[in-house]
């Protein structure tokens, strides 16, 4: 049975936590409850829990990315993506494509648990389908 989002999960345990790697703010909040970390996804919250992103560690960009599934009372009009609401072997649509027609560019689908890196990506992972990494804050 596949963990739901409003189950329990393990909570980050320290108070005011930033992650960073490589330079560059990759996680960060104010309240224990805000971070809530499994195997592959972070649900990232604003304090009033009015935004819901998942983020996950991409292999190709050795950063991070993230679904926004519930847009902020300040912008209702951001873009939000589909997800199954299953933390173990996530499902996310539609594709998800980062820093658009600059050398960084990565387009992606993640499908039961896995990436799938589109031929225009710009990294060696273009064109692979890979299966998501445990987070590693």
């Amino acid at each position: 049975m596949a963990t739901k989002l409003d189950e329990h999960q393990p909570v980050a345990t320290k108070w005011q936590r930033t992650t960073t790697r490589q330079g560059a703010t990759v996680a960060s909040y104010q309240r224990e409850e805000d971070c809530r970390m499994n195997d592959i996804l972070i649900r990232l919250t604003d304090q009033n829990d009015s935004e819901i992103q998942m983020a996950f560690e991409c292999i190709g960009c050795k950063g991070w990315h993230s679904f926004r599934i519930k847009a902020s009372e300040k912008e209702p009009n951001s873009p939000v993506w589909e997800w199954n609401n299953n933390m173990e072997v996530p499902t996310f649509s539609p594709s998800l494509l980062v820093n658009r027609g600059t050398n960084t560019q990565c387009h992606l689908f993640v499908v039961n648990g896995s990436i799938q890196y589109l031929d225009d990506c710009h990294h060696e992972l273009k064109g692979k389908t890979i299966e998501m990494i445990p987070v590693d804050l």
